[in-house]
């Protein structure tokens, strides 16, 4: 089913979340914070170099600290794709947003710890007619950091929920997620992205640092899927690092690219430079 944010999932009624579709919207963002210490070596860049020929396929992941306009680090070629699942925890929070936490908390539990669909399609109605609810959902989008991602309203693919079609660059889903913590109605999603289901924590999920996260996953027209996740690892610092990554494998089966993403979570802790990832700043 559904599922570095962080955050891969799914958008048909069986197995998937949404696809590919929707314009960026023509907004301005702030300018980053001034870039503290690299995250990653030189060397670290030549070993991911390493890891994305033996893994194959297409690859893209951005880091960053945690909190507003973060200073952004990306390793890889791929630069988005299809929103999946993902986008579900920007769903969730515009709901406690509206006052909606305690009488939604089942599909809210649902929709983030298993990526369930008809949850995540019954969190959008609450939300009102579908331009309502994207528009609440880019506001969320936008307080966290991500003023660019303009949601899907309109089902353009048959079997797929409309919003997981949202097209969401990798760099703008960092924003986010980064900026997640600093909005005063995500605490209990945080939590929710804490306690996802055993089948589903690959990736991310799969780290040996505490994780929250999110994932999104499903195929484009010609079946071969795109695996992506968001999420926070909280480092023995005590600090946290934000992680947005993705993968098509080169057999484009979803397998594989879940596997891809717990080889490539393994590598961000053992090369991530912890000592250089910022304090929370909100």
């Amino acid at each position: 089913m559904a599922s570095f944010l962080v955050i891969l999932g799914l958008t048909t009624g069986v197995l998937v979340t949404g696809a590919c579709a929707g314009d960026h919207a023509a907004r301005s963002s702030p300018p980053p914070r001034a870039p503290s210490a690299a995250l990653f070596s030189g060397a670290d860049h030549r070993s991911f170099a390493h890891l994305s020929e033996q893994l194959g396929g297409r690859i893209g992941v951005s880091v960053s600290g945690v909190g507003h306009r973060p200073s952004i680090e990306r390793l890889g070629r791929l630069r988005g794709g299809a929103a999946w699942s993902s986008i579900k925890v920007p769903i969730a929070v515009a709901v406690v947003r509206r006052g909606g936490a305690e009488r939604n908390a089942a599909p809210l539990r649902r929709a983030i710890t298993a990526s369930d669909n008809e949850s995540a399609e019954q969190l959008w109605a609450t939300l009102g007619a579908p331009g309502a609810a994207g528009r609440a959902v880019e506001r969320v989008l936008a307080a966290a950091g991500d003023t660019t991602t303009k949601v899907q309203t309109r089902r353009v693919r048959a079997g797929f929920t409309a919003f997981g079609q949202t097209r969401w660059p990798l760099v703008a889903q960092q924003r986010f997620i980064a900026g997640l913590p600093c909005l005063p109605a995500s605490g209990r999603i945080l939590q929710l992205m804490g306690q996802v289901i055993t089948s589903q924590r690959w990736g991310l999920g799969s780290s040996r640092f505490p994780a929250r996260f999110k994932g999104g996953w499903g195929p484009d027209p010609a079946g071969r899927y795109l695996v992506r996740q968001m999420g926070l690892l909280e480092l023995p610092n005590g600090r946290s690092v934000a992680v947005s990554a993705a993968t098509v494998p080169p057999d484009g089966r979803f397998e594989s690219g879940t596997r891809n993403l717990t080889r490539i979570a393994r590598w961000l802790t053992q090369h991530l430079d912890r000592e250089a990832v910022p304090a929370q700043d909100c």
